[in-house]
């Protein structure tokens, strides 16, 4: 049962973590391609 459970919370906090990785990283270039984006066409 414990041997399961832990490794049932790492899994979890393994994809937790992967997840809030991945997300910043392709939030922070999509706001660099916006920004330019906006700068090209003024």
């Amino acid at each position: 049962m414990v041997k399961d459970i832990s490794y049932f919370i790492n899994d979890i906090k393994k994809s937790f973590k992967s997840k809030r990785l991945k997300k910043p990283k392709k939030s922070k270039k999509n706001k660099y391609k916006k920004k330019k984006n906006t700068k090209k066409k003024r």
